[in-house]
């Protein structure tokens, strides 16, 4: 009985385990290759590409790693060197209140 009571506490864990591997496999939607990626949060401030899924960033870095990243419908961009700033922002200004 005991063993069936952590088999049941685990199954949650390791289903979302299974779930987090699973999505980690997925190729990205869209990869940004060529750029200068901002990464404020890193001692690098810079990469060379990011991988996006759906509205999520999968990964920052190289175009190697980035590569991985890759499947058949993922839509490629190049930034032709370009600075990249990660992020999903809305930038606009209401003319009146910023004058």
């Amino acid at each position: 009985m005991k063993s069936f009571a952590k088999l049941c506490l685990l199954s949650p864990v390791c289903f979302t385990w299974l779930l987090l591997g699973q999505a980690s496999k997925r190729p990205a939607d869209l990869v940004v290759i060529n750029g200068r990626v901002y990464m404020p949060d890193s001692r690098q401030l810079t990469a060379q590409a990011i991988a996006v899924s759906g509205d999520r960033i999968l990964a920052i870095g190289s175009e190697r790693e980035i590569a991985r990243k890759r499947g058949p419908s993922t839509r490629v961009i190049d930034a032709k060197g370009r600075p990249v700033l990660p992020g999903f922002t809305d930038c606009h200004v209401h003319f009146l209140d910023a004058s």
